[in-house]
């Protein structure tokens, strides 16, 4: 539903699924979190975030483990009122790109890259930024058609055209 224009009724629904059956995992409620993001609601989001962190410190069930800390900067970046969130961001998304790296989980690496080169634009960081973002897109094979693999073409030919 939230990927279709309905957010507020797909927030509504995973979290009452969430709330009954007393869910905290990571993978299902990371869904939850990429729709509050959406929506605009980064308190909440960071709030939940930050909780599903915790999840995989206490349980070490740490498959999706970059994903949240790509979103923990996503969410800070959209919230941000000044110079040390966008540094808190980015501090968030260098994590999820390391731990993605540790784990060899290319897609969730290449999100992260994406998200660091959105926040670097127009920034003395966009380079080096989108050169990372470059070689990770190398590392694909296929799957050109996904959405992530799209985003990160666009990305990169649209600064390629600046240039």
């Amino acid at each position: 539903q939230g990927r279709r224009g309905n957010t507020e009724a797909a927030i509504d629904e995973i979290s009452e699924i969430a709330d009954r059956l007393g869910m905290k995992d990571p993978g299902y409620l990371a869904m939850l979190v990429e729709l509050l993001l959406d929506d605009g609601r980064s308190d909440d989001g960071l709030a939940l975030v930050d909780e599903l962190l915790g999840v995989v410190e206490e349980k070490d069930h740490r498959q999706y483990e970059a994903d949240l800390h790509r979103l923990r900067g996503e969410l800070l970046l959209a919230a941000a009122s000044g110079e040390d969130d966008r540094v808190e961001a980015d501090d968030a998304l260098r994590r999820a790109i390391s731990v993605a790296v540790k784990q060899g989980a290319l897609s969730f690496e290449l999100r992260a890259r994406i998200s660091l080169v959105r926040l670097h634009l127009g920034t003395d960081g966009a380079d080096q930024a989108m050169e990372e973002l470059r070689e990770t897109y190398g590392e694909f094979d296929e799957g050109f058609t996904t959405g992530d693999l799209v985003e990160a073409a666009a990305l990169i030919r649209d600064a390629a055209t600046a240039k």
